[in-house]
């Protein structure tokens, strides 16, 4: 029963780990969208691209099946990352969200 205690420790430290390196991810993804937003209102472009954004899905779709996740949770989950990115942008470029 301990080995198998200490088992379930050390496999939520490695989950606590990958936690963590996704949050320092994201925050690189959002820093580099933030410096996209920038040009964007120098180029005075639409914040959103539809187009790139689903050629984006489609690709990490791909990816996620490849990898043995559900095409639901790669859509639910970027959605929620395109809408931060949006209003991050939005807020740069001076647009309502």
């Amino acid at each position: 029963m301990k080995s198998e205690e200490n088992e379930l420790d050390i496999l939520r430290e490695g989950i606590d780990n990958i936690d963590l390196k996704i949050i320092e991810l994201l925050a690189n993804r959002f820093e580099i969208a933030g410096k996209i937003g920038n040009l964007k209102k120098n180029l005075d472009i639409d914040v959103v691209d539809t187009i790139r954004e689903t050629a984006l899905l489609e690709k990490l779709k791909t990816k996620a099946s490849e990898n043995g996740l559900r095409h639901d949770f790669v859509d639910l989950l970027w959605e929620c990352i395109l809408k931060e990115s949006h209003y991050m942008q939005h807020n740069i470029v001076g647009e309502k969200d």
